[in-house]
């Protein structure tokens, strides 16, 4: 029979190596937001009608998380 050790060691291993592969996984799919908005912030940036659009909706969520 295998000692108990030994099987503590794989469980370890395969547990680390799940967590290690998952990782991999994950940040090799992720799309990072500057990449995913383009040029589009800038251009919402110099357009103050959209601006003043975005400030209403922070202001609204902030209100909502603070009641």
């Amino acid at each position: 029979m295998v000692n108990q050790n030994v099987w503590i060691v794989i469980a370890v291993g395969v547990f680390v190596a799940g967590i290690g592969i998952g990782y991999g996984i994950f940040s090799s799919s992720q799309v990072m937001p500057s990449t995913m908005m383009g040029g589009s912030m800038n251009s919402l940036m110099n357009n103050p009608q959209a601006m003043q659009q975005m400030m209403r909706i922070l202001d609204f969520v902030k209100f909502d998380v603070n009641n």
